[in-house]
């Protein structure tokens, strides 16, 4: 084998000889006024030598082309040195060199290149070799850059929408706010990158699919820590895409746009940055357990608002400090009290005060109290007449660890001038006391007792108004689509626009699509690349009035 490959090499060198002195007209040495225009004494057996121990490929096959780029009139005075070196680029680069990649930037599908672009014979100019050697060295390094601008970050919170980061170097920031005209992404300068990195922590919220106008939707949040001179928390600042600074309902409209728990998450990072700044705030402003429930009974006095659960529709309803209803809505007139933080106790107390629910084995109520719950930080817990207070298994119930209560509802600076980042009335029923309520009133006895078994679903997306009562109305989008799946299963959503008449485009409607599988109706299933729709588990029981939005 080695044999036939000498000869092989011993064949490139001769050829490459050969060619040499029939373009010049001499060897080894050019003589004046040569045919090929060669300088007249150069060693070409000189240079010939070292095309041959500088190509990279290990059997002589770039020479013949190095040789005839040498002697090229339109390349003359190119030195062998920089033939060889740009040789060796192509050699390192040349499995990354497709046709796909040809197209892409700008040779045409019929050139030579394209064809073949393995093949260095494609190339007839050193010039083009080069910029398709930049190229790829352009992309190389920017991908180099890309990649260690996503280690330098904090991923905060990602999922298939949203990407929420905190940038830890300039590079990172300039990586992820590209597109805006944030200060802290000015890509010859990292002063003001450096100066909010020292003064507080800074957020980008991204969402990863365009907009319908086709463009990229970014935010920045900074939130600065305290000073000395200023020992109060300072507000949060919002920036939009242009750097205009953001407020009111317009903050408020992007946080119900984020999932429910990622405010939560920041504000719970931020907290942790806090620790080397406390002596700078005032930890002596927390208010009572009792008055903070009395400000959210002063809130919601008068009100009546509803939830569903398995058992149907509830109430719930606020008449002073100590009389909190929850009613059932229906024909049967069942009501429970709520007593909430009595006393100081970090505990919310759930009584059947009518005593409607009778002891049996099979509910095992204490003869003294009856139905009776206590939630408690992390857990629920009910009253047996056998086991006294007995643990129940109920997930991610139960009251927040008091720490996180205590941050969250219990800072008194967060009510000053009325500038509380939200509704605390609304946090606390939606975050913690409706979930448990739910849960509860969910149970068997209560469901023999109203003679409702519904089906509850919850949206991801839990600030979406959609909830799909049945029947729909006609030639609504939920009427259209459900019978579109109903008729056709396997489908695709273009399809179903085709079918409806209408124009698809990518991430149009995206809420309502993701919506309506969240809730069962019709369900997503993944065939191949595509995404196709048939209908969910919940779909009879939609039609049958039993299924329910939390």
């Amino acid at each position: 084998m080695n044999y036939y490959r000498n000869i092989l090499l011993e064949g490139r060198v001769e050829d490459a000889q050969r060619y040499f002195e029939d373009y010049v007209g001499s060897w080894p040495i050019a003589e004046f006024q040569n045919a090929a225009g060669i300088y007249a004494g150069t060693n070409l057996d000189g240079v010939l030598k070292h095309f041959i121990n500088a190509d990279p490929s290990g059997n002589n096959k770039y020479l013949m082309w190095m040789v005839k780029m040498y002697l090229n009139p339109e390349e003359r005075g190119t030195a062998p040195s920089d033939i060889s070196s740009l040789v060796q680029r192509f050699h390192k680069n040349v499995d990354r060199l497709t046709p796909e990649f040809m197209k892409e930037w700008g040779y045409g599908v019929g050139s030579k290149i394209t064809q073949s672009p393995r093949d260095i014979e494609s190339y007839e100019e050193i010039s083009t070799l080069e910029h398709v050697m930049d190229t790829i060295d352009h992309i190389s390094t920017k991908q180099q850059e890309r990649k260690k601008a996503k280690s330098e970050i904090d991923r905060v919170y990602e999922d298939d929408t949203w990407l929420i980061i905190r940038p830890q170097s300039h590079r990172a920031s300039c990586y992820y706010g590209r597109g805006t005209k944030w200060c802290t992404t000015t890509k010859d300068s990292d002063t003001y990158f450096e100066k909010y990195s020292e003064e507080g922590v800074l957020y980008y919220i991204i969402k990863k699919e365009k907009t319908s106008q086709g463009k990229d939707f970014k935010v920045a949040l900074f939130k600065k820590f305290p000073s000395r001179s200023h020992r109060l928390v300072p507000d949060d600042e919002w920036y939009d895409e242009k750097d205009a600074k953001l407020g009111g309902q317009i903050v408020h409209m992007i946080k119900s746009m984020l999932p429910a728990q990622t405010i939560q998450v920041i504000d719970d990072l931020y907290r942790q940055e806090l620790v080397p700044h406390q002596e700078s705030l005032d930890f002596n402003r927390w208010m009572s357990l009792n008055r903070f429930t009395e400000m959210i009974s002063e809130k919601l006095e008068g009100e009546n608002i509803l939830f569903n659960t398995e058992s149907g529709t509830w109430s719930l309803e606020f008449v002073n400090r100590s009389e909190w209803y929850v009613n059932h809505v229906g024909e049967t007139p069942i009501s429970f009290s709520i007593d909430t933080f009595v006393d100081g106790e970090y505990e919310i107390n759930v009584s059947d005060y009518q005593r409607t629910i009778k002891p049996t084995e099979e509910n095992d109520l204490d003869e003294d109290v009856g139905w009776y719950f206590k939630i408690l930080p992390e857990k629920i817990v009910e009253a047996s007449r056998t086991l006294g207070y007995n643990e129940l298994m109920n997930g991610k119930l139960g009251l927040p660890p008091r720490d996180m209560f205590k941050a969250n509802f219990l800072d008194n600076e967060k009510y000053e001038g009325n500038q509380w980042r939200g509704w605390p009335e609304k946090t606390f029923l939606n975050n913690i006391l409706i979930p448990n309520l739910r849960y509860l009133l969910s149970r068997p006895e209560v469901k023999e007792l109203t003679q409702e078994d519904k089906v509850l679903w919850g949206p991801q997306r839990w600030r979406t108004p959609l909830v799909f009562r049945y029947p729909p109305k006609e030639g609504s989008l939920t009427q259209l689509f459900v019978d579109f799946v109903k008729n056709n299963p396997g489908k695709t959503r273009k399809e179903f626009y085709d079918h409806i008449g209408r124009t698809y485009t990518p991430g149009h409607n995206s809420e309502f699509f993701a919506v309506i599988n969240n809730s069962g109706i019709v369900e997503m299933k993944r065939n191949g690349r595509q995404f196709v729709y048939v209908l969910g588990p919940n779909y009879e029981t939609w039609k049958e009035g039993n299924l329910s939005r939390k």
